[in-house]
């Protein structure tokens, strides 16, 4: 699919006739923000959907602006995949805010948006109401030890979180070290590879 800007706009009228649809993926359709604006407004009315892919659209901060007020009308999403769309910390901000209305989530895909420490602190408030999340990927967004600590508090919120990916991250054993005794019993899955963590601390996590 490549749907761009014009098929957005074709797609925007046709989608009010499915107002029961449960999944829509719409990943790597090079939408832009004007794509995004284009569409939200009929995305609004999907509240039966329980899936929404938008992953790989560039949609940038501007992008997820235009989204958030619809995003947060899906009140019953369960997946939702938002990575590679580059938001950065102006992005994360209004995605924090949606977060707040979408306690249903079960699994969260946020890598690759170049969030840094700042955006991670931005999206925290609202990651710490999605009791339900079981999966959450952060992987690529220019942690580091400040974005590990900056995330504790939704890592102590989040008890039935099983799957936690923070890989090229830029972390250190010492970024690990923080995040370990916030860890929950349910937390099975730490994918840290490409970052600078040793084999030791990799053992550690493995035992937990």
């Amino acid at each position: 699919n490549n749907l761009r800007v014009e098929g957005a706009r074709k797609l925007a009228h046709d989608l009010p006739r499915f107002t029961s649809l449960e999944t829509l993926e719409l990943a790597g359709n090079a939408l832009g923000v004007y794509g995004i604006k284009a569409l939200a407004p009929s995305l609004a009315g999907l509240t039966h959907l329980k899936l929404l892919g938008l992953h790989g659209n560039a949609l940038g901060a501007d992008g997820a602006k235009a989204l958030i007020p619809a995003l947060a009308k899906l009140t019953n999403l369960e997946k939702l995949s938002l990575h590679n769309n580059r938001f950065g910390v102006e992005g994360a901000k209004p995605l924090s805010a949606a977060l707040f209305k979408l306690t249903n989530l079960e699994k969260l895909w946020l890598s690759h948006n170049e969030f840094g420490e700042d955006g991670i602190k931005a999206l925290v408030p609202g990651l710490c109401r999605l009791t339900k999340l079981k999966v959450l990927d952060l992987d690529n967004n220019n942690m580091g030890m400040g974005g590990i600590m900056t995330l504790i508090p939704a890592i102590q919120r989040l008890l039935n979180l099983e799957d936690l990916w923070i890989q090229s991250n830029h972390l250190t054993d010492d970024s690990v070290q923080t995040l370990i005794p916030y860890i929950s019993p349910n937390l099975r899955n730490i994918r840290i590879s490409q970052n600078n963590v040793s084999v030791s601390m990799v053992a550690r996590l493995q035992l937990l």
